[in-house]
């Protein structure tokens, strides 16, 4: 008790850990798990109506890029044929 007595206490130490929120690390380990979990699951109703939903807005893109182009086309035609008509 004496030797505790003479003996000055150490100052306790700030020990606090920093902390970082990376909003887009997250985002992307969420992805990585939501992949790892579709590739187990291959059949799962969710799965499979992604994949066909996905599947299906490529096809719609495509038809309304086929139909934009085919309109300028026809409008350049018109336009090239109106001023050939006319000179």
């Amino acid at each position: 008790m004496i030797s505790n007595f003479f003996q000055t206490r150490k100052p306790k130490r700030f020990e606090m850990q920093t902390r970082y929120y990376d909003a887009d690390k997250e985002a992307f380990q969420k992805r990585v798990e939501m992949s790892k979990w579709e590739a187990d699951n291959p059949e799962h109703p969710a799965v499979h109506f992604r994949k066909h939903w996905e599947k299906r807005g490529r096809q719609r893109a495509n038809q309304g890029s086929n139909k934009r182009i085919i309109m300028i086309a026809g409008v350049l035609f018109a336009l090239a044929y109106s001023i050939y008509r006319f000179l």
